[in-house]
Protein backbone atom coordinates (compact mmCIF):
# COMPACT_ATOMS: atom_id res chain seq x y z
CA UNK A 1 0.00 0.00 0.00
CA UNK A 2 1.52 3.45 -1.18
CA UNK A 3 0.70 6.15 0.70
CA UNK A 4 1.79 9.39 -1.45
CA UNK A 5 0.65 12.89 -0.78
CA UNK A 6 -2.03 12.58 -3.78
CA UNK A 7 -3.35 9.20 -1.39
CA UNK A 8 -3.45 11.05 1.53
CA UNK A 9 -5.30 13.76 -0.39
CA UNK A 10 -8.07 10.86 -0.91
CA UNK A 11 -8.35 10.06 3.01
CA UNK A 12 -5.43 7.80 3.17
CA UNK A 13 -3.45 8.60 6.93
CA UNK A 14 -1.28 11.22 7.57
CA UNK A 15 1.67 10.46 9.11
CA UNK A 16 3.40 13.28 10.80
CA UNK A 17 7.47 13.69 12.16
CA UNK A 18 9.11 15.75 14.47
CA UNK A 19 12.29 14.64 14.53
CA UNK A 20 16.09 16.76 14.13
CA UNK A 21 18.44 13.60 15.06
CA UNK A 22 19.68 12.46 11.52
CA UNK A 23 20.08 9.00 12.61
CA UNK A 24 17.17 8.89 14.08
CA UNK A 25 15.26 10.32 10.75
CA UNK A 26 17.00 7.68 9.17
CA UNK A 27 16.22 4.84 11.19
CA UNK A 28 11.97 5.97 11.33
CA UNK A 29 12.45 6.47 7.40
CA UNK A 30 14.06 3.21 6.87
CA UNK A 31 11.25 1.26 8.77
CA UNK A 32 8.72 3.39 7.16
CA UNK A 33 10.10 2.67 3.43
CA UNK A 34 9.83 -0.93 4.62
CA UNK A 35 6.32 -0.82 5.80
CA UNK A 36 5.56 1.37 2.41
CA UNK A 37 4.08 4.22 4.45
CA UNK A 38 5.22 7.50 2.87
CA UNK A 39 6.15 10.24 6.10
CA UNK A 40 6.03 14.13 6.58
CA UNK A 41 9.47 14.65 8.83
CA UNK A 42 10.38 17.82 10.16
CA UNK A 43 13.40 19.09 11.79
CA UNK A 44 11.27 20.46 14.61
CA UNK A 45 7.84 20.44 16.05
CA UNK A 46 7.26 24.07 15.27
CA UNK A 47 7.07 23.78 11.65
CA UNK A 48 5.01 20.22 12.01
CA UNK A 49 2.75 22.00 13.81
CA UNK A 50 2.34 24.84 11.51
CA UNK A 51 1.73 21.96 8.52
CA UNK A 52 -0.92 19.92 10.21
CA UNK A 53 -4.52 20.55 8.67
CA UNK A 54 -7.66 19.01 10.11
CA UNK A 55 -7.17 15.86 8.44
CA UNK A 56 -6.54 13.74 11.29
CA UNK A 57 -3.13 11.97 11.38
CA UNK A 58 -0.30 10.06 13.69
CA UNK A 59 2.37 12.21 15.15
CA UNK A 60 5.95 11.24 16.02
CA UNK A 61 7.87 13.20 18.46
CA UNK A 62 11.41 12.50 19.93
CA UNK A 63 10.63 14.29 23.13
CA UNK A 64 13.71 15.44 24.09
CA UNK A 65 14.21 17.87 21.26
CA UNK A 66 11.21 19.56 22.04
CA UNK A 67 11.29 22.83 24.32
CA UNK A 68 9.27 23.36 27.28
CA UNK A 69 7.25 25.62 26.34
CA UNK A 70 5.67 23.44 23.51
CA UNK A 71 4.87 20.55 25.83
CA UNK A 72 1.35 22.24 26.64
CA UNK A 73 0.84 22.23 22.89
CA UNK A 74 0.81 18.45 22.43
CA UNK A 75 -2.75 18.92 24.57
CA UNK A 76 -4.41 20.75 21.34
CA UNK A 77 -3.07 17.93 18.88
CA UNK A 78 -4.97 15.58 21.00
CA UNK A 79 -7.97 17.54 21.09
CA UNK A 80 -7.87 17.89 17.68
CA UNK A 81 -8.15 14.63 16.46
CA UNK A 82 -4.36 13.65 16.21
CA UNK A 83 -2.80 10.68 17.77
CA UNK A 84 0.74 11.61 19.01
CA UNK A 85 3.52 9.35 20.12
CA UNK A 86 6.45 10.87 21.67
CA UNK A 87 9.54 9.09 22.41
CA UNK A 88 12.65 9.95 24.70
CA UNK A 89 15.69 8.62 26.23
CA UNK A 90 14.62 6.19 29.50
CA UNK A 91 16.35 8.48 31.83
CA UNK A 92 14.16 11.61 31.19
CA UNK A 93 11.82 10.66 33.94
CA UNK A 94 10.21 13.87 34.64
CA UNK A 95 9.81 15.00 30.93
CA UNK A 96 7.99 11.44 30.48
CA UNK A 97 5.69 12.69 33.27
CA UNK A 98 4.81 15.90 32.35
CA UNK A 99 4.41 14.52 28.61
CA UNK A 100 2.01 11.62 29.60
CA UNK A 101 -0.28 14.03 31.83
CA UNK A 102 -0.94 16.21 28.49
CA UNK A 103 -2.61 12.58 27.44
CA UNK A 104 0.02 11.88 24.98
CA UNK A 105 1.80 8.18 24.76
CA UNK A 106 5.17 8.17 26.05
CA UNK A 107 7.81 5.46 25.67
CA UNK A 108 11.33 4.89 25.89
CA UNK A 109 13.28 5.45 22.42
CA UNK A 110 14.20 1.67 22.30
CA UNK A 111 10.71 0.40 22.75
CA UNK A 112 9.53 3.45 20.28
CA UNK A 113 11.88 2.13 17.84
CA UNK A 114 11.24 -1.68 18.47
CA UNK A 115 7.26 -1.17 17.65
CA UNK A 116 7.51 1.42 14.99
CA UNK A 117 6.80 -1.31 12.33
CA UNK A 118 3.76 -2.56 14.19
CA UNK A 119 2.72 1.57 15.32
CA UNK A 120 2.78 2.43 11.30
CA UNK A 121 0.94 -0.51 9.68
CA UNK A 122 -1.83 0.03 11.99
CA UNK A 123 -2.26 3.52 11.30
CA UNK A 124 -1.66 2.64 7.95
CA UNK A 125 -4.64 -0.02 8.09
CA UNK A 126 -6.82 1.89 10.32
CA UNK A 127 -6.00 5.64 10.36
CA UNK A 128 -5.43 8.53 13.28
CA UNK A 129 -7.69 6.89 15.77
CA UNK A 130 -6.74 3.98 17.95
Amino acid sequence: MNMSPSNNEAGAPLVMVAVNDLFMRSKINAVAQAAKVDLNVFGDFNRLRAQLSDTPALVLINLGELSPQDVPLLAELLQAGHRVIGFLSHVEVDLARVVRATGCEVMPRSEFFERLPEILLEHANTGAGH
